[in-house]
């Protein structure tokens, strides 16, 4: 009988020595594996343009039309040279040259606007009721010729805008205040601009939610 169990006690040893030993090079041989698909993963990581859809972002056509209604007309000194233009409050006219390129746009419609006219109806507060139109007043330049609202989904809405040089895009997001996220920013409005072929912020200075703005702008422009 002690001869029954020490032979099952030399058989379970050599059973244990077979297959404990085998186990150990298959732990081994899995890990790699595990590995290359992670290298595999980052690998093939995408940009945020690529892997932004359009569950991500919406992005809706902004109207540029206003509403004002006056009477007034007024002489304006050019800025940049010595001449004096004739602005037509009611008519919503300009004798600049510029206005003789914009004068087929719609009467009340920012892309109408040459600056000498979106100066004086920004000083007569015609956009007062449209805090995106007023931001995109305040500067007194020319009024864009295309505005798209877009929404992003880590920061607040943004209004991108193009003028007849597109090389730049205007970006009109609202300021963060103290303590707020880019998700709630809720300061005044401010004008960023893009450079469409350099993929760059003007100066350097970016709106909040500034990274996932530039994986937008660059799908945006892209064509």
């Amino acid at each position: 009988m002690f001869e029954i169990v020490i032979l099952v006690a030399v058989l379970c040893l050599v059973v244990f020595l077979l297959f404990g030993k085998r186990s150990e090079p298959e732990v081994r041989t899995k890990a790699p594996l595990k590995e290359e698909r992670v290298v595999e993963r980052r690998s093939h990581n995408h940009s945020p343009a690529q892997t932004a859809s359009e569950e991500d972002v919406s992005a809706k056509v902004f109207d540029l039309q206003f509403s004002f209604s006056s009477s007034g007309k007024k002489t304006v000194h050019s800025r940049t040279q010595d001449a004096t233009y004739e602005i037509d409050l009611g008519e919503i006219t300009c004798t600049c040259p510029d206005f003789a390129t914009r004068s087929g746009f719609p009467k009340n419609h920012m892309s109408r606007l040459c600056k000498h006219l979106m100066a004086s109806l920004d000083a007569a507060k015609a956009f007062s009721d449209d805090p995106w139109k007023a931001a995109i007043a305040k500067n007194h330049q020319g009024g864009p010729v295309e505005a798209l609202m877009i929404s992003p989904s880590k920061s607040q809405p943004v209004l991108l805008t193009v003028s007849r040089n597109k090389d730049w895009v205007n970006v009109f997001a609202r300021k963060k205040r103290r303590g707020e996220t880019m998700a709630t920013a809720s300061g005044e409005i401010d004008q960023f601009g893009w450079s469409v072929a350099e993929s760059r912020w003007s100066y350097g200075e970016a709106p909040p939610g500034a990274r996932e703005l530039r994986g937008i702008l660059k799908k945006i422009t892209a064509n």
